[in-house]
């Protein structure tokens, strides 16, 4: 619970990435997934990097999970007030707005759109089955890392 208070915090204090993160997200995808990178809002763009620092890791597969795992939220127009209520009422059963299903619903549609776009097997798993469990062929601590890094 505290890392959402956390996240709501991030989410409206976010600044735009600076021309020196925009080059590291250059480097580590593909000219396709980094036009899906940049296609995100810039909060979630702020979050995606600060995973990708948490994972601190050379390899281009976590690289290419961290910073598109939430790539399902792209498009959804829905601020930090809209986002915490639909955490709420998806935890509660509340009947909510179709977007906020979706917004809710993001992964699986994040999974689709990585893989359409060619991306890997892990970033594709990780952003669709994220924060659940380790999908079948996907490696334990790997997937526990990530999981770690987009809850701190």
């Amino acid at each position: 619970m505290f890392h959402l208070v956390r996240r709501f915090f991030g989410y409206v204090l976010a600044r735009p990435l600076s021309p020196s993160e925009q080059q590291q997200v250059q480097s580590a995808l593909s000219p396709q997934l980094c036009e899906l990178f940049f296609s995100q809002a810039p909060q979630d763009q702020r979050h995606a990097i600060q995973v990708l620092e948490r994972v601190s890791s050379n390899d281009p597969a976590l690289a290419e999970a961290a910073l598109l795992h939430d790539i399902g939220k792209r498009g959804l127009r829905i601020g930090a007030v809209e986002r915490s209520l639909a955490t709420v009422a998806g935890a509660t059963s509340m009947p909510m707005p179709e977007r906020w299903r979706r917004y809710l619903d993001h992964g699986a549609a994040g999974g689709d759109l990585l893989e359409s776009a060619g991306a890997g097997n892990l970033a594709i798993a990780f952003a669709r089955f994220h924060p659940g469990p380790v999908p079948e062929g996907i490696d334990d601590e790997v997937w526990a890392l990530l999981t770690a890094a987009d809850d701190a």
